[in-house]
């Protein structure tokens, strides 16, 4: 379940979801319904669809160089 490797559930997941239906081990189904649960409870301020920003900032922090404004609009449009 860990979203650095793109041959995990998780990785598939972000990469293909939105394009096509993506079969996941029950575990990983089991935490993203709890997750959705979380989400719900906390009127949003958990959000596991933030991935878009998590990624922008990531690499970020890997090259020293900040996002642009264009780069943070273009990933919260993404989230939510």
């Amino acid at each position: 379940m860990s979203d650095y490797k793109d041959d995990s559930d998780i990785g598939i997941a972000n990469t293909q979801a939105a394009q096509r239906s993506v079969q996941v081990s029950e575990s990983t189904f089991e935490v993203l319904q709890k997750s959705i649960e979380v989400s719900k409870l906390t009127d949003g301020a958990f959000d596991i669809t933030v991935g878009p920003l998590v990624v922008l900032f990531r690499k970020a922090k890997e090259t020293l160089i900040p996002p642009t404004q264009k780069q943070i609009d273009l990933a919260k449009s993404k989230v939510g």
